[in-house]
């Protein structure tokens, strides 16, 4: 398959997940969440709710205060047949930047965790009320599919709120049952 589409299909499903406007729902969010079947795990933070979700969402939690919200997504395209991980990786960023209002890349880093590639990207952007907002994005590159972690904290958020997003983002590694 050809790399932009992926690139763009990646860029899509962020951009769903960035936009998703979550209603905090009344059950706390406390145990580590182990998905045998989208081959995932992930604490949430102790203080945080799920939230509701589009059904094409795995799992949405929202902050206490509103000023952060995280959702799991899946993509159903992964890197079987990608031989270059560096130029896949330049198109999803490519693709993400190109969709994101007044992209500013913080940092990315591309590692294995066992067999998995894991790629973290981290970013600045603007919201359509022209707030500042920090997106911490965690993707797991399956063979065959790609599952996803996106946080946005807005730019007026307690460090509480960025360290819980930080350490989410840190549980957030592949699960192979």
């Amino acid at each position: 398959m050809n790399r932009a589409v992926i690139a763009d299909t990646v860029c899509l499903a962020l951009c769903l997940a960035l936009c998703l406007a979550a209603v905090p729902a009344s059950a706390q969010a406390d145990a580590p969440i182990q998905d045998g079947q989208h081959l995932f795990q992930l604490t949430a933070a102790p203080d945080w709710t799920p939230a509701e979700r589009p059904s094409d969402t795995l799992l949405a939690y929202r902050s206490p205060d509103g000023a952060a919200t995280a959702a799991v997504i899946r993509i159903d395209l992964g890197r079987a047949g990608i031989r270059d991980q560096s130029a896949m990786i330049r198109q999803i960023v490519g693709g993400i930047e190109r969709a994101t209002p007044r992209y500013r890349k913080v940092r990315e880093r591309l590692r294995k965790v066992g067999a998995v590639p894991v790629f973290d990207l981290s970013y600045r952007r603007r919201d359509r009320e022209e707030r500042d907002q920090q997106v911490y994005s965690r993707m797991l590159l399956y063979r065959r599919h790609t599952v996803v972690l996106s946080i946005v904290v807005e730019a007026e958020a307690k460090r509480a709120v960025r360290t819980a997003a930080q350490t989410m983002l840190d549980s957030f590694t592949p699960y192979l049952p």
